[in-house]
This record gives structure tokens, sequence and C-alpha cells, in this order.
């Protein structure tokens, strides 16, 4: 028998396991429950139905379901977390990054729509747990989206790469952590899986945020944290002072992924990884670990860049040269901001009435707000306006 099989369960996994079997002998009710509704903070009484299991962790759960009221009829998603305590309290962190963005809402980021706190789903696990008797379960109602990244990356990426999604799904990407840099957050765990798309219209938002970080000043962090095939060569090398720019990277390496049509650096552990980063970039100079802040150093002889096309083969020329300016050991020097937003690279979406491959409009996702957040050297060119007169007038 395993250790793992003899190990006591913690107060998370116990309610979350709890949690869903509850919610499945009661799957045809309709749940009514007080929350309090955002941005206004009013408190509301939700009514809800078809609640089903959407996808589980150690913490939390996410369920999908109806909201009957108030407002109009419309799907939703539930994320209901149990924090694993340690000590006399701990901050649910996602949550009080997103109701501080609540206010300043970004059309790239998922939006909170209600949120409530529930005891436990079942007052027996305090006959296991008595100690957790005052902690909570925060819950959160966001707008429903229906894939993720990781469930088109193969439609849009390989050998035929379906170039306007991925120009238009990197945008969004890009403009979502323009903004969480902005407002001093590292998400710390930019991947496929936390990105979410309506593919009909071609929105993408970023979620989950449970690794976020507050980052107002350049303090202490734990090196351990962004899922290992988008985490940065700052954090492999152990850095614990780093900034919003390790996001920058985890996009890069997405945007690269949407391109290959599977992962671009798939590194079976932490040194593998690097490894595989170094074989197509090149090892990195004395600068470039001092830029770093690495922790530890490289041993063994240098590394001759092979290069990306080595890993993207089929990928266009402009693929290419976006991602050498991204994917780059200095974490200051990498593409970012509205730098790479009015990037030429980015010029095939605001051709006017151009279209995606399923026929809808591409400035019905980059609209003229957005176009005139961008530098001004761009918005005089005689391009763009020609493009806004053609688009928006």
């Amino acid at each position: 028998m395993s250790n793992n099989s003899l190990r006591k369960k913690t107060w998370s996994e116990i309610c979350v396991e709890k949690d869903v079997g509850i919610l499945l002998k009661n799957i045809d009710l309709i749940h009514e429950q007080s929350a309090v509704e955002l941005p206004s903070k009013k408190e509301v009484k939700l009514r809800m139905k078809n609640l089903r299991l959407h996808s589980s962790g150690v913490f939390s759960n996410v369920y999908r379901g109806t909201l009957l009221s108030p407002g109009p009829r419309k799907e939703i998603a539930l994320k209901k977390t149990w924090p694993d305590f340690e000590g006399d309290s701990q901050v649910n962190t996602e949550l009080n990054i997103l109701l501080g963005l609540s206010c300043r809402w970004h059309k790239n980021i998922i939006r909170v729509l209600y949120t409530f706190r529930s005891i436990t789903p079942d007052n027996k696990i305090f006959l296991l747990y008595p100690s957790f008797l005052n902690y909570i379960c925060e819950t959160m109602i966001f707008e429903y989206l229906p894939k993720t990244m990781s469930n088109i990356v193969k439609q849009i990426g390989g050998k035929y790469p379906d170039y306007i999604d991925i120009k238009l799904y990197s945008w969004q990407l890009f403009n979502g952590l323009s903004f969480l840099s902005n407002n001093h957050i590292c998400h710390r765990d930019i991947k496929p899986q936390n990105l979410l798309i309506e593919p009909i219209s071609g929105v993408l938002k970023i979620a989950d945020f449970g690794s976020a970080k507050f980052m107002r000043r350049m303090t202490k962090s734990t090196s351990y944290q962004v899922t290992r095939y988008y985490r940065p060569p700052e954090l492999l090398l152990k850095a614990t002072y780093y900034s919003p720019q390790v996001d920058v990277w985890s996009g890069g390496c997405v945007l690269g992924e949407i391109t290959k049509g599977s992962i671009l650096f798939p590194g079976k552990n932490a040194k593998d990884q690097f490894k595989l980063v170094m074989d197509a970039l090149g090892s990195p100079d004395e600068t470039d670990l001092m830029d770093m802040k690495a922790a530890i150093s490289i041993a063994g002889a240098r590394i001759a860049p092979r290069g990306l096309r080595s890993i993207l083969p089929y990928a266009s020329e402009e693929i290419i040269n976006i991602l050498q300016r991204i994917l780059v050991y200095s974490p200051e020097k990498r593409l970012c901001g509205k730098v790479f937003l009015s990037d030429p690279f980015f010029q095939e979406l605001f051709v006017p009435n151009k279209r995606r491959t399923n026929g809808t409009f591409v400035s019905n996702i980059i609209t003229l707000d957005d176009l005139q957040k961008l530098p001004y050297v761009f918005l005089i060119s005689n391009f763009a306006k020609k493009l806004i007169a053609a688009i928006f007038c």
C-alpha cells in the first residue's frame, strides 16, 4: 500500500469530494443563494439550476450552471475554493485580486459577477477537523466561456497554421497581460488551460488567478511558480526576485504552442526544461544571468543556439521574428505592452473588413477603442488612418 493511500486527507480534499457528492444528489433542484454583486457590492438573491461539475483541483471545484435571476438567463461558472490553512489564517489571494479588478474591468480578464461565502459542504467534516470550524468556502461566479486555449491548439496550429486566429488570440492575451502588469499583478500561471475562449466570436479571457500576486515593488517571491512548460528561465534558475515579465515569457510559449500545434518546450523536469530552452536560444551570458537574478550557476560548456526555427519548422518568418523578441533571457528586454500590440506583426488584423476563417469580423474583437490606446506614432500612420476610416466610420 502506498504512502498516498495511507495519508490523512486534507481539509480541502475532503470538502472538494463532499461538495460534489452533495451536488449530485440535488442536481435537478433550483438553488437559491444570497450573494454580493460586483462591482456594485449590492446584496442580491441568486436563482441557479443545472449545476454540474466542470473541473476540480486540490483546493477547488468549478461548476457550470444556468443563472435564472437576477438579470437575463445565462450560463455561468462557479468556482468554490477551500484554502488549506496553515496557522491562524490565510487570505484568498485570487478573490482579493479579482475584487480589486472588478471596478477596473478589462475585456481580456475573466469577470467576477457575484461572490458569496459558506462554511462547509457537510458539517460532519468538523468531527474530523474541529479546529477549522470558523473557516469558510469562498465562491466566485464568473461569466461562462465554453473552451480553453488547450482545446483549440491543434485546430489552429501545426503544419497549416490559422494565422488570423493565432494573431487575434495572441493580441488579446498580451493585451490582458499589459493590463495586469500596469496594475502590478503577476499571474504566474499563464498557460493554454487558463485562457478561456469563445471560439465562435474569438474572444479570449485570462482566468485562474490562484497563483497570482500583487507586485508593487521587487519583493521576494517563491521561484516554484508557473507550470513547467511555460516557466521562464529566471524561475528555472531559482530567482526569487522577479517581475510580471515572467508572464510575458509564458505568453510567448503559448504563442509558440498555438503556432506549432503542440507544446513549445516539453521538458521532462526543470533541468530538462532549461536544456530545451538553451538548445533553442543558446546559453545565457553573464549579463543575462545578472538580469535574471539567477540564484544558481550554469555548469558545462556553452551551447550554441539552434534557433526557434528548429522547433517551429512550419512557422512563418514573422512568427519566428516576434518570438525571438519575446523569448529572451533578460526579462526587461522581452517584447510586451503597447510596443507588442502595435507591432507590424498584427497589421493583418487591421485590414478593413478582415474576417476570420469562420466568417466573423476581426473588428468585433479589436475595436476603435483598442486602436486609440496604441502609441500615437502608430495611430497617425497613413495605414492606420485609412484603417480606422474604413472599419469604424
